[in-house]
């Protein structure tokens, strides 16, 4: 008997919004940031008072009472998104209690994401959407929404409008077709090596418009604070980092995609990139070391986009019935794949690795990634033998 599986997928398309419709999100969107802060405010008195929490159920029986009388305004919009919006705060507050997560923030218009949801009175059809109080817009259809949708997200990004529609679908338990096992070392020089010999050449996607975005950051400085100038070249500046965002993800998933259809189970280091990326400045009284070098790492580090990646393998995996196995990243780096020896000496170079017992040598990721694999329980590396490297394309 086939067992169904239930998965959440997403699908974020740009919306073909006119004038008056932009500006009709632009305003929810407020009202939603208003309601948000003032929950917050409330909650954050009520905790200062050594009173009880204040919980969804009772924050959202306060919505009728301030579109009544304090603010009238609030009834242009739509109240399932003030809901929303609150259980959204709730689930912050919770998180912050009960986990030790940071506390939430107030929203401040134009340092936060301008965003909304609707958790039902939408419809599609065809390549146009139906959302309450506002009728039927067009957007992209990139592709085609597999699924029972059950929220809409609408929210702003470089000016542009975009709407992410979350799925609910039902797919039979998936049995992967291949049978390879393989460990993967994540680095800089290289995006990803693998125990088997084949590595992927890093997109770099920051570095490459690295001086363009250098560029347009010292225009902005350039222009006078309020004006129109300065609004346009902070937009600009939003548009590059758009494009460099959407170029990095666009890679992360051709390359996640590509993986977990060819291997049933990827061994890889559970690395933590915020902790990676810390900054060495340090204090006053005790200043850091190479703090300029350990700079560009970080930079590096995170134009690399581990954690998303990390993220994208591990549900695409177990969408096609394989499995990701995170191990410790401990002296990976420094242990012989050949003989085991433990030695920070062993790392002669960012790319050489060469032991100082056995004298084995290889590059230094693709070792590393033989570690890795024998880390996950498999004795023997996955091609049978070492020092065989070719490049993955990306298709």
């Amino acid at each position: 008997m086939i067992q169904n599986m239930e998965i959440v997928k997403g699908y974020v398309y740009r919306l073909k919004v006119n004038m008056h419709q932009a500006a009709t999100f632009r305003r929810w969107a407020g009202m939603n940031r208003f309601v948000w802060n003032t929950a917050l405010a409330l909650q954050k008195r009520a905790s200062n008072e050594g009173q009880s929490p204040i919980f969804y159920v009772e924050m959202a029986s306060f919505l009728p009472h301030w579109k009544k009388d304090p603010f009238p305004w609030l009834c242009d919009g739509v109240a399932e998104t003030y809901q929303q919006t609150l259980r959204d705060l709730d689930a912050a507050w919770k998180k912050c209690v009960k986990e030790g997560a940071g506390a939430p923030r107030f929203k401040k218009r134009g340092r936060c994401r301008e965003s909304f949801r609707f958790p039902q009175g939408f419809s599609f059809e065809g390549n146009r959407v139906k959302l309450p109080k506002i009728g039927w817009i067009g957007f992209f259809k990139s592709r085609e929404i597999i699924g029972t949708p059950k929220n809409i997200t609408i929210y702003e990004r470089a000016g542009r409008w975009y709407m992410a529609v979350c799925c609910k679908v039902e797919v039979p338990d998936p049995v992967h077709t291949s049978t390879s096992v393989v460990g993967l070392d994540l680095g800089i020089t290289r995006f990803a090596t693998l125990s088997d010999g084949t590595f992927i050449e890093p997109m770099n996607p920051l570095r490459n418009k690295e001086q363009q975005l250098k560029r347009l950051q010292r225009q902005f400085s350039r222009k006078t604070k309020g004006s129109n100038r300065k609004r346009k070249a902070a937009l600009r500046i939003a548009r590059l980092q758009e494009k460099i965002a959407n170029s990095r993800k666009d890679f992360l998933h051709k390359i996640s995609t590509q993986l977990s259809k060819t291997h049933v189970e990827i061994v890889m280091e559970d690395l933590s990139p915020s902790k990676m990326s810390k900054s060495a400045k340090g204090t006053i009284d005790t200043p850091g070391r190479n703090v300029k070098a350990k700079s560009g790492l970080n930079k590096s580090i995170l134009d690399q986009g581990w954690g998303a990646f990390k993220t994208m393998l591990a549900y695409k995996m177990r969408e096609c019935g394989g499995r990701v196995t995170f191990v410790n990243p401990a002296y990976t780096s420094q242990t012989c794949s050949n003989c085991g020896t433990v030695d920070k000496a062993n790392r002669k170079s960012q790319s050489l690795f060469s032991c100082c017992s056995c004298g084995f040598q290889s590059n230094a990721d693709e070792n590393a990634a033989i570690n890795i694999f024998k880390a996950g329980g498999h004795p023997v590396p996955a091609h049978g033998g070492l020092g065989i490297s070719q490049p993955v394309k990306c298709e």
